[in-house]
């Protein structure tokens, strides 16, 4: 570093100034810097970062009604009547614990086993992508060499929802393939489907999936989710 910033060349001891800068500044910070530097408007509309606290119980909330409204499409919260609402509002609290609880523990996991999984153990959990259509809060991204995994975590009970998560996780991922295009980096993006243990009854879906059993906080099918991959990554 000290040869950086004693060079006697003006880029030299910029690209150190930025060195230095990616130890104490925030991601979307040095993105609008470089914007700046390289004159790359498109980084200010495709930014990645940590997602708040807000952010996640707010998704979480969404995929309660969507998954009981699912399960119970006539007890919709439009439609409950008064003498009904208590026992709704109870029982989509009650939900929204037991998917946070969930989603903790599978994001604990994916952590611990990334590199079995993905082949990296750096999975970042809780991103923020924003984009010029809105934002995604995506449960977690794991990137090794040029295959990039975009996983959403779900603790869906009914097909329907399960179906809508499958969607939901694919256009995630082509988002994410948008924001890694914007920098010029290339890769093979793989949504993943993070479901629990005990589901069943739904058909294949067109992503790969890994179920999570939150009784031993393992992942059940590690084998046919790595087939599965491969072969949603080579087109096969």
């Amino acid at each position: 570093m000290a040869i950086m910033f004693g060079a006697n060349n003006g880029w030299v001891y910029a690209v150190g100034i930025f060195i230095v800068a990616t130890l104490v500044t925030e991601l979307a910070f040095l993105e609008k810097l470089a914007a700046i530097a390289w004159n790359r408007k498109e980084y200010w509309q495709y930014l990645l970062e940590k997602a708040s606290p807000k952010d996640i119980e707010d998704k979480r909330r969404k995929e309660v009604l969507e998954d009981q409204e699912a399960g119970e499409p006539s007890q919709s919260k439009a439609r409950v009547q008064a003498t009904e609402r208590k026992a709704y509002l109870t029982q989509a609290r009650s939900k929204l614990q037991s998917i946070l609880l969930f989603e903790k523990d599978a994001t604990e996991a994916l952590r611990r086993d990334g590199q079995m999984l993905f082949g990296t153990s750096r999975v970042s959990d809780h991103v923020k992508l924003k984009g010029k259509t809105g934002n995604v809060v995506i449960d977690a991204v794991a990137s090794a060499g040029d295959k990039h995994f975009v996983v959403e975590i779900k603790a869906y009970k009914h097909p329907k929802s399960v179906r809508h998560a499958a969607s939901a996780v694919s256009e995630a991922a082509t988002s994410y393939a948008t924001f890694l295009l914007e920098r010029n980096r290339s890769g093979i993006l793989c949504p993943v489907l993070v479901l629990p243990s005990e589901l069943s009854g739904f058909k294949p879906l067109s992503v790969p999936v890994l179920k999570f059993d939150s009784v031993s906080k393992q992942f059940t099918n590690i084998e046919e989710f790595q087939t599965a991959a491969d072969l949603y990554m080579t087109g096969a």
